[in-house]
This record gives C-alpha cells, sequence and structure tokens, in this order.
C-alpha cells in the first residue's frame, strides 16, 4: 500500500503536540474541512466554527458555533465578545470558503482570536494551477482565491513569522508573535518589499495573477518541502505513514 502524503490535519497535531497549544478551533463551511474527525478524538479542548451552514448539515461531529450566515464575521465577533475579548485559542486551523471575501475575514477572525505565540494553519495556499484557482465556487478540487488573500494577509502585517508546506494544495503556517529562524523575517528586505508592490499591481488584474503567482509562488508564500518543514520545526522525522506528496 502505498504511503500518504503528509496532510493538513498531520501539520496541525504535529505543530500542537511540539508548542503544547491548546485549545484548537477549526473555522471551515459544510463542504471545506472535512477532517475535524481527525482531531476531535485526540484533543479535548477541540471546537470547531462552521458558516454557510444550512440548519439540516450534520457530519456527524459536534459543532461548537455555527452560523447559515455567508462569513465567519459576525459569529467571530459574538466569540469575542461573549469572551471579552480575550484571545483564546492556541492553534486554529483555517479551510475557509473559498472566495476572496470568505478567505480574507476567516484569515483576520483567526487571527483576532488567536492567542500571542499561537499558530494558524491554513489549506488550500498553493493552487497547482489556475483551474482550482477560480473566483467561484467549482465542483471538486476548489482553492478559490484563498491563496491570495493568505499573500496580501501576510504582506500587509509586518513581524509575522511565516511559511507555506508544499502539500496537500498548500498548507500556510502564520506564527503570532513567535519569531522562528527561517520564516519570513521580521523586518522584510528591500527584495520582497519590491515583491510585494509587484504582487500588488499584479492581483488587481484577473488576467495576470494567477501567473505571476505562478511564476513567484516560492518567494510569495515563503515555500517549504515536507523535508525542508520537519528541518525548520526541529521535528525528528515524518510518520512512519507520511511521505511528501
Amino acid at each position: 500500500m502505498p504511503e500518504r502524503q503528509l496532510g493538513k490535519m498531520d501539520i496541525v497535531k504535529l505543530l500542537r503536540r511540539k508548542y503544547a497549544l491548546d485549545p484548537f478551533l477549526e473555522i471551515s463551511t459544510p463542504i471545506t474541512g472535512l477532517a475535524f474527525a481527525e482531531v476531535a478524538d485526540d484533543i479535548p479542548d477541540a471546537h470547531r466554527l462552521v458558516y454557510n451552514c444550512p440548519p439540516d448539515a450534520d457530519d456527524g461531529q459536534a459543532y461548537t458555533y455555527r452560523t447559515e450566515a455567508p462569513t465567519s464575521a459576525a459569529l467571530t465577533e459574538a466569540i469575542l465578545a461573549a469572551n471579552e475579548n480575550r484571545q483564546r485559542y492556541g492553534i486554529i486551523f483555517v479551510d475557509p470558503f473559498h472566495t476572496y471575501a470568505s478567505s480574507s475575514i476567516d484569515l483576520t477572525g483567526a487571527f483576532a482570536l488567536l492567542r500571542p505565540g499561537g499558530i494558524m494553519v491554513v489549506h488550500d495556499c498553493n493552487p497547482p494551477d489556475e483551474s482550482v484557482a477560480s473566483p467561484e465556487f467549482t465542483a471538486g478540487n476548489w482553492c478559490g482565491l484563498t491563496y491570495m488573500a493568505f499573500i496580501d494577509f501576510m504582506l500587509c502585517r509586518e513581524g509575522l513569522s511565516c511559511y507555506t508546506v508544499d502539500t496537500d494544495f498548500g498548507c500556510g503556517v502564520i506564527y503570532k508573535h513567535r519569531p522562528l529562524p527561517g520564516t519570513i523575517p521580521l523586518w522584510r528586505s528591500a527584495p520582497l518589499d519590491r515583491l510585494a508592490l509587484a504582487w500588488d499591481a499584479a492581483r488587481h488584474d484577473a488576467a495576470k495573477r494567477f501567473a505571476f503567482f505562478a511564476q513567484n509562488r516560492r518567494e510569495l508564500l515563503n515555500l517549504k518541502t515536507v523535508e525542508e518543514f520537519f528541518a525548520l520545526e526541529r521535528l525528528s522525522a515524518a510518520p512512519a505513514a507520511i511521505t511528501e506528496g
């Protein structure tokens, strides 16, 4: 039997275990995420926020927070208000509805809910080709514009430590106030600032956006192979049943 590739929830579990991060929150929709069961049994304090969620949605896993609203904004604000704006979560997995607006709101909301020193893992940041990067929903593999929202989020915030693991359609890792060697530096370099300017020009042109991304994805995403991920995080070895995809 062939070994499976490192998946999004493998990254969540490895980082949570290494940094002892709890509690856990997933932000997703009924058609994204789809892997909460992988962590629900292992993490005692595992929560999830599901939006775009019709009343009859039921995947057999508990919904901590759910809303029929098309974005997570109002529900995230309600959670913050109920907790007196305390940043509660140690690790948050974000698998948005992959429009630009939904992805951007999920990233901003997750960061607001994340404790200093916490980690966000974001799925679908590295679409392999333009066919899965449509701005509008398409059936099957769909990464949409989450990659665009992820890049904008990183480039608009000074001091983030972040990178993307080149597996499972790209798994972005963002550290909140936790410097990490080998990630995007605390103070961006002049070449990266120049790349950010070129990206900002290209991102507004739908005809040029993906071509620019494809040509510069390694620098824009701070892309790491699975092997580089394990070295960067000083993890001894990949689990035996997992290989790079």
